[in-house]
């Protein structure tokens, strides 16, 4: 009788342990889907921030002086071919 007792005792302690275990599991499961989820936001503000970068990066060196008279020059050049062509649709 009193193995009985010890064995019932063993299979209680055995019980709490499992059910504390599966309620450290739960917790440690979302724990882990919230870091995914901050993780995936993350990754997504990361690639804002480099599209960001390389159209500041591009409005740099389009606005920079030498390259700035160059195109300055060069649209003059479209606008005036393009005047020509408007010309020579209306004679």
């Amino acid at each position: 009788m009193q193995e009985l007792t010890l064995l019932h005792s063993k299979l209680d302690k055995l019980l709490k342990k499992y059910a504390a275990l599966q309620a450290e599991k739960e917790s440690l499961q979302q724990a882990l889907h919230q870091q995914k989820d901050e993780l995936q936001q993350l990754n997504k503000k990361v690639i804002t921030l480099e599209e960001q970068l390389t159209t500041a990066q591009t409005a740099d060196a389009i606005a920079s002086k030498g390259d700035k008279n160059a195109m300055r020059k060069q649209l003059n050049s479209l606008i005036g071919d393009i005047d020509k062509l408007l010309a020579s649709l209306n004679d």
